[in-house]
């Protein structure tokens, strides 16, 4: 989540709000998922129109989910984007939660 969004759910439903907003016509494809052991990973591929410019974005990515066996939350995840647009920067990020999912 981006800086400023509260932990957990309510800061996925705040943040998915906000690019609703900006991108109201945001489609995701899954293009492959795969679960195995505490882990699922998800390819998929975005567009979208920003609101105020018009521009158009897409890009592809991946990110990888790791799931605590004990409580069914996220524990880590990570991300990688490939721009197919000049809109969006590849990065990678891996964030922990809370419940001790780790």
């Amino acid at each position: 989540m981006p800086p400023g969004m509260p932990p957990g759910p309510a800061g996925a439903i705040a943040y998915v709000s906000e690019a609703l907003q900006k991108f109201p016509d945001l489609q995701v494809a899954i293009d492959d998922m795969i679960a195995e052991d505490d882990r699922v990973v998800v390819r998929n591929h975005w567009t979208a129109t920003d609101s105020q410019t018009g521009k158009k974005l897409e890009f592809r990515g991946i990110v990888i989910w790791r799931i605590a066996a004990d409580c069914g939350a996220v524990g880590v995840f990570w991300k990688r984007r490939r721009p197919t647009a000049k809109l969006i920067t590849t990065s990678v990020t891996a964030t922990s939660f809370p419940h001790g999912a780790i």
